[in-house]
């Protein structure tokens, strides 16, 4: 069981009617508040929890007496969180938030103490941290919508959206701009998997992709890859939540011409190499025949015993800055 989990096992929450906001993948295991109503901005939880809310925001019912919200990693997106909640919490509610010391809940205290006049810190545990927020204080005569999107990126030719909470906000970073520049003329239809911000989709289209699909388990990217699209006006892209090919439909024959990835290896704070195992697993299952798969992934990642196990043919294009960039050849 995680940390927090097992911080909240001992808390002695109180019983009423709780929302629970991005738990860790292992909350049913622990057995708590078995009747709360369950959101995650990760399809990877979301599916796994039975009629959990999936969506880049989480709604609170009327009668939610207690709400649980698992510390994001980003800074901005507990921003956002908060000024969600805010707005839609009863007036009684009870807003709990729970993480680790190295996720940051200690510096968490201040912007809750900002928005509530009574923050306590109630339990400290696994190097975890519980905090009790009561008594909401007036949010004034802001006018910001959690909702709203942040001015968009210009790189290249493109205006990219940013949002909290997504990989690199504000920047295209290192290694998809090398994947950028080792991309050749495409073809036919392109996936693109673990999609972010959405560039390597737009990138696609202009490289002669007639159509993409940009993929992705955090609603925060595919807000972000839908918004992206209509800042550039492109047709022949669609966004869908999918924990890497869990939800992506195969076709006799292969379904996508070429497969374009800059995997995650991160889940929160914890290394996760998972999703890019899946990924290079299961691809020649999805490209048709002389199709390619094009990565790239941090120099110290051992990709290639996996590309090895997979694939007849592949090669290392370049390797720069601490970065690699690998292609994989469906047919050999």
């Amino acid at each position: 069981m995680s940390p927090t989990l097992q911080l909240l096992a001992k808390a002695e929450l109180p019983s009423g009617q709780w929302l629970v906001i991005n738990p860790p993948a292992d909350w049913r295991q622990a057995g708590m508040l078995a009747d709360a109503t369950l959101y995650s901005e990760e399809w990877a939880i979301a599916r796994q929890l039975d009629g959990a809310q999936f969506g880049l925001l989480p709604e609170t019912p009327p009668q939610t007496s207690d709400i649980l919200l698992f510390l994001p990693k980003a800074k901005p997106r507990f921003q956002q969180l908060l000024q969600t909640l805010l707005k839609d919490m009863p007036a009684m509610a009870v807003l709990w938030v729970v993480g680790e010391n190295s996720g940051g809940i200690k510096s968490a205290v201040k912007p809750l103490a900002e928005r509530f006049a009574d923050v306590t810190k109630v339990a400290n545990a696994k190097r975890c941290g519980l905090i009790r927020c009561r008594d909401p204080l007036p949010m004034g005569a802001s006018t910001e919508n959690a909702e709203t999107p942040a001015e968009p990126l210009v790189f290249q030719q493109w205006q990219l959206a940013t949002a909290p909470g997504l990989f690199n906000k504000g920047e295209v970073d290192q290694g998809t701009q090398l994947l950028l520049a080792h991309l050749p003329k495409l073809r036919g239809r392109v996936l693109d998997m673990g999609c972010g911000g959405g560039v390597l989709s737009l990138a696609a289209l202009a490289a002669g992709a007639e159509s993409v699909l940009a993929v992705d388990s955090s609603a925060v990217a595919l807000a972000a890859s839908q918004q992206s699209f209509a800042l550039n006006g492109v047709a022949g892209a669609e966004v869908q939540a999918s924990d890497v090919f869990s939800d992506i439909p195969r076709t006799v024959g292969g379904t996508f011409d070429f497969i374009l990835s800059n995997p995650p290896f991160h889940s929160g704070i914890a290394t996760d190499y998972q999703p890019a195992q899946q990924l290079i697993e299961g691809a020649r299952r999805y490209l048709k025949p002389g199709g390619r798969m094009i990565l790239v992934a941090n120099r110290h990642l051992a990709y290639e015993q996996w590309l090895d196990a997979s694939f007849k043919r592949w090669e290392v294009l370049e390797q720069r800055n601490g970065f690699k960039v690998l292609v994989a050849y469906q047919g050999g």
